[in-house]
């Protein structure tokens, strides 16, 4: 578990199999703040899909393919537009 970190940012990792650090690899690891999801529109949509859906929040982070949308139990990509705004088809 990370320790607790006051700001959004990247910091070194420091990780060693030995114990004493004589064969340390640093790597980065990033502290982020927690996303926020506000509000969506539209609230409904075709029953064959399609429909564009624009979902509003904060902290939102651009991590392309990883970034995805659920409908029930259907996946799809999602496309990050701003750190408050990302939008699903």
């Amino acid at each position: 578990m990370s320790p607790e970190h006051s700001k959004a940012e990247t910091v070194k990792l420091r990780i060693t199999l030995k114990g004493d650090f004589s064969d340390a690899k640093d790597l980065p690891f990033e502290y982020y703040y927690q996303p926020l999801l506000l509000w969506s529109v539209p609230f409904i949509g075709r029953k064959n899909g399609g429909t564009i859906v624009q979902v509003f929040g904060e902290n939102f982070r651009n991590y392309s393919e990883t970034l995805k949308c659920s409908f029930g139990t259907i996946y799809v990509n999602a496309t990050y537009v701003s750190p408050n705004q990302i939008t699903c088809v």
